[in-house]
């Protein structure tokens, strides 16, 4: 997400810009970070957001992070572009051109000068893109087949489920449950007089109990019932739990107590406070 800024710069009608691919590969499945088609060639990014001095063995396949050893991105990039090309041919695209870069976001990042020049900062990428560009210039395929192949690709797509819970050894239980103030960050506010109330720091919200829903997507599942949504954000009244669902707009299924909201939040442009939250704890520290 931090490098959206940068593709802004390179970003137009004829280039289409795909996020996250989890594709099949033989028995298994293969990850793109950022895929970017064009119709001279097709772009792999592989993002790193990793902080201070990167070093690189290209030979041995090694990535050093101070004492942190890593598989070498460049590695992980060709296999990529290798399974790309795979997934292409049996889309009938044989012959189109596919490319990589390594971008690392983090502003921390200092990279050893003995790596790939396909490994490069954020800021670089609209440099390389024309470079590119200007070295990939026969049209392979025509913007209909091009926006076709892409849906295609997400089509095939099957985002990991994961669970948190279980890889981080963390019960739901010991979750601590609430709304969150969205000015103080503290848990948890008071739902009185139509509105939520932080004690702390004595703002007013209408709508903090929106970030309650998105976690609650992240974490648990894109479901929700009056109950389950009473027991997340403290409420006791069945009709104010109902009324705030009601209005936040969320699809639904079944009537009073049988009635089922589904939480379909962009995951990329709800959760962005999620890293502004994330940078204040890592500055913090």
């Amino acid at each position: 997400m931090s490098l959206d800024y940068y593709l802004k710069f390179i970003n137009d009608q004829s280039n289409l810009i795909l996020h996250d691919l989890r594709l099949p590969y033989i028995k298994s499945y293969y990850q793109i970070d950022t895929l970017m088609m064009i119709q001279t060639f097709f772009l792999i990014l592989e993002v790193k957001n990793h902080a201070n001095f990167i070093r690189f063995d290209h030979k041995n396949g090694v990535m050093y992070q101070g004492d942190k050893k890593y598989e070498d991105p460049v590695g992980q990039a060709q296999a990529q572009v290798h399974q790309l090309k795979s997934s292409l041919h049996k889309l009938g695209i044989r012959d189109m051109p596919v490319k990589f870069l390594v971008v690392f976001t983090n502003p921390k990042a200092i990279l050893s000068e003995e790596k790939d020049e396909r490994v490069i900062y954020s800021h670089q990428l609209l440099q390389k893109f024309e470079e590119l560009s200007n070295e990939n210039q026969t049209s392979f395929i025509q913007m209909p087949q091009l926006n076709a192949i892409a849906n295609q690709l997400i089509t095939q797509n099957k985002p990991l489920q994961s669970d948190m819970f279980k890889q981080l050894g963390i019960l739901p239980q010991n979750l601590k449950l609430g709304v969150i103030c969205p000015s103080c960050q503290h848990l948890h506010m008071i739902r009185k007089h139509g509105h939520w109330f932080c004690p702390k720091c004595q703002i007013k919200s209408h709508t903090a109990h929106l970030r309650s829903l998105f976690e609650y997507q992240l974490l648990f599942n894109s479901q929700i019932t009056n109950r389950q949504f009473r027991k997340l954000c403290n409420i006791e009244s069945i009709k104010t739990a109902s009324r705030l669902l009601m209005s936040s707009g969320l699809p639904h299924i079944g009537e009073h107590r049988h009635r089922i909201y589904h939480l379909n939040y962009n995951l990329q442009q709800d959760g962005r406070y999620l890293l502004d939250y994330f940078d204040k704890l890592n500055f913090r520290e």
